[in-house]
């Protein structure tokens, strides 16, 4: 039996967009490392500055932690972004509005259940 050892160039087609953004490696996206840390340090300032408005605001201490916790969330979903000094202030929004809502719910629940949690001696 005998193989056939040759190999014919074939025709290729012109790249498409898709074989294009194939090729692209993640590393080809990562950006220079010195706007990585002027961003970095832009995005912890910003992160500061909402937080610290926010707690300006705020009449009850039990929201303190979920701000704060809501804030290092949408600093690492904002990462995940190209351009995450743009999308962070909407994320910790997104964020924020969710803590709040847990911390309401948490305190009707313990308002509501009151009763139930008193200790017989």
């Amino acid at each position: 039996m005998r193989f056939n050892t040759t190999i014919t160039p074939t025709k290729a087609d012109p790249p498409t967009a898709f074989d294009r953004l194939s090729t692209r490696t993640p590393a080809a996206r990562v950006r220079p490392r010195e706007k990585r840390r002027r961003d970095d340090r832009a995005l912890v300032h910003l992160r500061h500055r909402l937080v610290d408005q926010t707690l300006g605001q705020v009449q009850s201490l039990r929201l303190v932690e979920p701000i704060r916790r809501a804030a290092q969330e949408a600093e690492a979903l904002a990462w995940m972004e190209e351009f995450p000094l743009l999308v962070f202030p909407c994320l910790f929004q997104e964020k924020l509005e969710a803590a709040r809502f847990r911390t309401q719910r948490q305190m009707w629940i313990e308002a509501r259940t009151c009763g139930l949690m008193t200790t017989t001696e």
